[in-house]
Order: structure tokens, then sequence, then C-alpha cells
């Protein structure tokens, strides 16, 4: 028995939590700093700046397309008022010419009517 003692290793003085410090999990130099600081330190200020407005530009597409859209869809239905309208202009300009020929006691004034 006394040998079974000797072999065996003393009981730790402590067994609590490690007290000593644990060396940091990321050895780089940018340990402890925050997210956005360590991006502006790999890229540089330019590249930050870039980056926020490749950011924002992406984000503010989907409003810009469908602004588009809108526009497009409402120059489409002004082209179709509008060639609506020339063409009921020119139904109105024939009616007044018939007119114009009808009323008119010579062919000079008959000719007139057709004068553009």
């Amino acid at each position: 028995m006394a040998a079974a003692d000797v072999d065996a290793a003393p009981p730790p003085a402590y067994d609590g939590p490690e007290r000593r410090s644990r060396p940091p999990a990321d050895p780089s130099p940018f340990a402890g700093l925050p997210q956005w600081a360590r991006v502006i330190a790999m890229v540089g200020i330019p590249g930050a700046i870039a980056l926020f407005l490749v950011w924002v530009g992406s984000q503010s597409l989907p409003e810009i397309k469908t602004e588009l859209i809108a526009y497009r869809v409402e120059a489409e239905r002004v082209r179709t008022t509008m060639q609506t309208q020339a063409t009921q202009e020119e139904q109105i300009y024939r009616i007044l010419q018939r007119i114009c020929s009808e009323v008119a006691k010579t062919d000079e004034g008959r000719a007139r009517c057709f004068d553009r």
C-alpha cells in the first residue's frame, strides 16, 4: 500500500478556474478592434468610402428600378394619348376642309381650302 501511495500524484493545490491569462484567440494586430475598424484598417480610407458608396447604391437600386418602371409606364400612356389626339386633330382638319370646300363659292376658294 505504501508503494501505491508513492506512485499516485498529489492532488492539485487549486481545483478552480484557470487564473492565468490566456493568449488572445486572434493574434493579429487588429485584435480587440470593432469589425468596422478592422475593415477600415485593411482597405484604407478610400477603400472604405468606396465600399460604403457601393453599399448605399445597392440599397437604393430597387427603389430606382421601381421609379424607372413607373416613368416608362407613364411615358407610354402619354405617347398613346398624344397619338390619339393627333388622329383626332387630323379628322377635325379634314372635316374643316370639307366644310370650307362646300362653303367656298369659287374654284380658287376651294383650292385654298386644301393648301397647308
